[in-house]
């Protein structure tokens, strides 16, 4: 069964690339371009077929990566799955705000697969 991920992104050039990566990988993906519709995608799904990965923009127009994390966190009954915030923005008052906020790895946009791939590997590794 694949496994499924959350794409967290208003920008629709990076949903097509990350879309594509990560279908590459053995996902199937469901695109949210905004934490409101984020959160109703977590809720609609349950725990009958929870997503394993949230991919997540960390700026975007309307709300911002770190609170979607903070609700999901704050709501979480189980684990949460793997949380990735990807960001254009790698200055480090940034990463260290995301480092805090106990995310499971960073990824800096423009996204590679082959960083994608290090962020998931990394990623399970630390939950280990």
């Amino acid at each position: 069964m694949p496994k499924r991920a959350l794409l967290v992104d208003d920008d629709t050039e990076f949903q097509t690339i990350a879309t594509s990566y990560l279908t590459d990988l053995g996902f199937t993906v469901v695109a949210a371009s905004s934490v409101a519709e984020a959160l109703q995608a977590v809720a609609s799904r349950g725990s009958v077929e929870p997503f394993e990965l949230i991919l997540c923009d960390v700026r975007m127009p309307e709300a911002q990566g770190p609170e979607l994390f903070k609700n999901l966190k704050e709501a979480a009954t189980d684990q949460l799955p793997l949380f990735i915030f990807a960001t254009a923005h790698s200055d480090q008052a940034t990463v260290t705000d995301l480092i805090r906020s106990e995310a499971d790895y960073i990824v800096v946009k423009p996204l590679s697969r082959a960083s994608l791939e290090a962020g998931l590997e990394k990623g399970e590794r630390r939950r280990q």
